[in-house]
């Protein structure tokens, strides 16, 4: 079946897990404080969160 998906063998997964495990943890310095990627996803779930229960307006984070 051809649906235009790619698909990895376990060496490639490993290959893709490892290079996106390595991206997540990475710190980047945002006003002289580093920050992950990670804290950065959390920090969106937070604000997304508190946008539906309490109906706080939304900024996303822009990359840059």
């Amino acid at each position: 079946m051809d649906n235009g998906a790619v698909y990895l063998n376990p060496t490639g997964k490993r290959l893709f897990i490892d290079a996106l495990d390595d991206k997540i943890y990475e710190k980047q310095t945002e006003n002289n404080h580093p920050i992950s990627y990670e804290t950065r996803m959390r920090n969106e779930v937070a604000k997304v969160f508190r946008l539906v229960i309490y109906d706080e307006k939304y900024k996303p984070y822009r990359y840059q």
